[in-house]
């Protein structure tokens, strides 16, 4: 792999890193969502604040990868089968 690729990679997952961070902040989430729940959990010590952050992206990361995966497939597939 050459280092140009390596270096767009990193920085692609450092950029997907991030948005999952301001995702499931504690200012970011919706008031009666999930995520707000489980910052109440972190709240009242049922868990800590890092464990409350890792289920929320763990449930985020879940949805987004699969996604990511079929869209990426689809661009493939019609690269492949224009015609």
């Amino acid at each position: 792999m050459s280092t140009q690729w390596q270096n767009l990679c990193n920085v692609l997952i450092w950029s997907a890193v991030e948005w999952m961070r301001t995702r499931t902040a504690r200012d970011a989430v919706r008031e009666g969502s999930l995520g707000q729940q489980l910052h109440e959990l972190s709240d009242t010590e049922d868990l800590t604040p890092k464990e409350s952050a890792n289920v929320m992206r763990g449930q985020l990361a879940a949805g987004v990868d699969t996604t990511v995966a079929a869209l990426g497939y689809m661009i493939y597939c019609f690269a492949n089968h224009n015609g």
